[in-house]
């Protein structure tokens, strides 16, 4: 997991998981090892310290899913209550990643990475801390 913390940083943006996985092959074949495109993916959502942004495609009726085609963990059922109190299923929630899907199946297509930390000063031995989003700190 550090070593795709690690790409990442370094790149700052990386847009596809096939580039992320050459980059960490890259690091990786130095120690003789390989990952899939997949376990990269999965390998950053999980982290906590990747920004993972999800294009999907649409992709008829939701079926009964188990767990989170992007990163393998847990899905939350969504429901909403009934005019007469009952509540009624209207899709899944990731509880690690920020996937999602309705009653009509969301299917992840594109991955975008971005660090949610950075160097504190910018050198490479300083400790990570997270980075603020804007768009949180302007409410």
């Amino acid at each position: 997991m550090a070593v795709v913390v690690k790409v990442i940083l370094h790149e700052g943006t990386v847009a596809t998981q096939r580039r992320l996985a050459q980059l960490v092959n890259k690091e990786l074949g130095k120690r003789g090892h390989h990952v899939t495109p997949e376990r990269v993916r999965v390998l950053a959502a999980r982290s906590g310290l990747v920004s993972l942004t999800i294009r999907s495609r649409i992709d008829g009726i939701a079926p009964e899913l188990k767990e989170c085609p992007v990163c393998r963990s847990k899905l939350k059922r969504t429901e909403n209550r009934t005019l007469t109190g009952k509540s009624a299923a209207t899709g899944y929630k990731c509880t690690r990643c920020p996937w999602w899907t309705g009653r009509d199946m969301r299917v992840p297509h594109h991955y975008t990475f971005q660090a949610r930390v950075a160097r504190s000063d910018g050198d490479e031995d300083a400790q990570l801390s997270f980075v603020r989003n804007d768009s949180r700190s302007r409410r």
